[in-house]
């Protein structure tokens, strides 16, 4: 009967261990999953800006670039693989789109989107939005995120 108790005991050893090898493996995974550096194909950004920007690291979830004109059109441009230093405001360049901008000390202001210019008579400027807010720093200053929606608007001057 000893015998029986220590061939349960070896089997239940046996056991033990291969789920704890099977744990560290799967805690390996985990840990180690997407956090290696991956290199993207070169971006319209680097070819149009040439910014020089060095890619490390794409995002998976999608960007969305979305313009709404005062003319009522919409246009809207989902972006799956970006840079991960990529700002809002580089998103023009990866999506194609023709803009005028002035270079400020608080950062680079947008001037005209798609030949659509600010000021006038209408008083009207692009202002930009992250997820739906109201942005709070310039466009060249905020990195953009997995999920991330930025909205410019033809808008009434809302600082005056």
């Amino acid at each position: 009967m000893k015998n029986d108790t220590r061939s349960e005991r070896k089997i239940n050893h046996k056991r033990f261990f291969a789920l704890i090898a099977v744990l560290v493996i799967i805690s390996m995974i985990v840990f180690f999953y997407d956090r290696g550096v991956s290199v993207a194909p070169t971006t319209a950004l680097e070819q149009s800006a040439g910014s020089g920007k060095s890619i490390s690291k794409s995002t998976r979830e999608e960007i969305a670039l979305i313009i709404k004109r005062p003319d009522g059109r919409v246009s809207t441009r989902r972006m799956s693989s970006v840079p991960s230093d990529t700002t809002a405001f580089d998103l023009f360049a990866l999506g194609d789109i023709d803009i005028e901008y002035e270079d400020y000390s608080f950062g680079k202001l947008v001037t005209s989107i798609d030949g659509v210019a600010q000021g006038g008579e209408e008083d009207k400027y692009w202002i930009w939005y992250i997820n739906g807010s109201l942005a709070t720093v310039g466009a060249d200053g905020y990195i953009v995120q997995p999920g991330d929606e930025i909205t410019w608007k033809y808008e009434k001057n809302i600082y005056k």
